[in-house]
């Protein structure tokens, strides 16, 4: 799942450019939001890069931060490196049931970058990253997509929903919470349908799904995707355009996902902070979206997914 990096201004961490979601903040500042991050959140986990010297440095995991301690799991095999005598900071580990423990002022001193899950993040600035299932809906309402039936699967409902036409070639599920919050979605388009006189028609529901299901959050970033898919009826040139300028991280990833709709390739992985697109070419163009935090592999029962994506 990809993490958003808080970076510490002047912790040492050297060059970031390379990691595409990231910020740089005053170790103070990322250490208060850790710690009110794992009062909303006490399971979580979150890598954290440490300063042991000048030239030294190493990973630990951060359990739990509170404004008393931190404590942290050292996967060093003789000892916490953050020990006393083990590192130039003057920094003084202490062994504690499930870990080590230091002071938060101690993690500000060492502190060089943390790998935190987005969501958290999200919540604590109040932004929203999930759609509802009317709102996709209605954001599909061009293709008069609606809801014929669900089922429930553990704490999940699975439903099924068809277009207003041409519904012996298009198959669509989604995954939602009892809130209707939605976790995933699933679009199945016939590959022969693709090459038809209706491939304007295919092509424009898979543009739109994606557009529709993606995190609100990622819409910026899945716009270089959804353009490159919509530009393939536009001809070659408009489709070099719209995946030749951008982030490297998202073209190349979008390119993919264009080769797999035009049935080139045979499968295509996007990922977004927030959103897991998986792109399968075979009789039917699959296309799952679901939340970057779920265990990948559409949830869908019958998803024909290859490994690693599938969820057997």
């Amino acid at each position: 799942m990809p993490t958003y990096c808080l970076v510490s201004k002047g912790g040492g961490a050297g060059s970031i450019e390379r990691i595409p979601y990231r910020t740089e903040l005053p170790a103070d500042e990322i250490v208060t939001i850790l710690a009110q991050a794992y009062q909303a959140r006490p399971e979580l986990a979150c890598v954290g890069q440490v300063r042991l010297d000048v030239d030294r440095a190493h990973s630990v995991l951060l359990r739990h931060i509170d404004e008393a301690q931190v404590v942290f799991h050292d996967p060093w095999p003789e000892g916490s490196l953050l020990a006393a005598g083990r590192n130039a900071l003057g920094v003084d580990a202490q062994k504690v049931e499930g870990g080590w423990r230091i002071t938060p002022t101690e993690l500000e001193r060492c502190l060089q970058a943390v790998f935190v899950p987005p969501e958290p993040l999200a919540e604590l600035q109040g932004r929203e990253y999930r759609r509802r299932l009317s709102e996709v809906l209605a954001e599909l309402a061009f293709f008069s997509i609606h809801e014929t039936g669900r089922v429930r699967r553990g704490d999940i409902w699975e439903v099924e929903a068809q277009p207003g036409g041409f519904t012996d070639k298009v198959r669509i599920r989604f995954a939602v919470n009892d809130e209707e919050w939605m976790e995933a979605a699933l679009l199945r388009v016939e590959r022969a349908w693709l090459h038809s006189p209706n491939r304007a028609f295919g092509v424009d529901i898979v543009k739109s799904f994606l557009d529709a299901t993606v995190s609100p959050l990622d819409a910026d970033e899945a716009h270089i995707a959804v353009r490159a898919v919509e530009a393939i009826m536009h001809g070659r040139e408009a489709l070099l355009a719209a995946v030749g300028s951008g982030a490297p991280h998202l073209l190349g990833q979008a390119r993919a996902l264009v080769a797999t709709v035009l049935g080139t390739q045979g499968a295509a992985l996007v990922t977004y902070l927030f959103t897991r697109v998986v792109a399968v070419s075979e009789e039917w163009l699959e296309i799952g979206v679901e939340r970057s935090a779920r265990s990948p592999g559409p949830f869908l029962v019958g998803a024909s997914l290859p490994a690693p994506w599938n969820a057997s």
